[in-house]
């Protein structure tokens, strides 16, 4: 479960508290139906100063480890793994994930492909037991670590 941007907007009329609640509540839910929820911090918004990626979501990124952490559920950080990948390829090849022209927060369908691979490996990576529900891809995975723009 991944949330963030739209919550972090002023007009969204959420607190980081009630963003942390909500995200206890969630995966609360999620427990009580027999699953494991794994919750992800916010993807990063592709918005450079200069060469490197503003960090724009920090507050929702350390809330929801801290819900994570508070409560024995898994987390992955594709905060920081997302925003390593858009350093590493460069405000020019990030664009080609925009949904639309100048949107550096929603994705296009290759972007969501590239960012869901990302978020798959960085899963299992942290817990291999959940491996057999992922579909390899080895070479955009190969691509995504190296740095590279897939």
């Amino acid at each position: 479960m991944q949330f963030g941007h739209n919550d972090q907007k002023e007009t969204s009329g959420v607190t980081l508290e009630q963003y942390k609640a909500n995200l206890k509540k969630f995966a609360d839910e999620v427990k009580s139906a027999g699953a494991t929820p794994i919750l992800l911090t916010p993807l990063t918004r592709r918005v450079f100063s200069g060469s490197k990626v503003v960090q724009s979501l920090a507050e929702q990124r350390t809330a929801t480890i801290a819900v994570a952490e508070a409560n024995s559920v898994k987390f992955a950080d594709l905060n920081i793994a997302s925003e390593n990948y858009v350093n590493a390829i460069g405000k020019t090849a990030a664009s080609k994930y925009n949904l639309a022209d100048g949107d550096w927060t929603h994705l296009n369908e290759w972007g969501g492909a590239v960012f869901a691979r990302i978020v798959s490996d960085i899963i299992v990576a942290k817990y291999p037991e959940v491996e057999f529900a992922v579909k390899k891809n080895e070479t955009l995975s190969a691509f995504i670590k190296a740095g590279k723009a897939a």
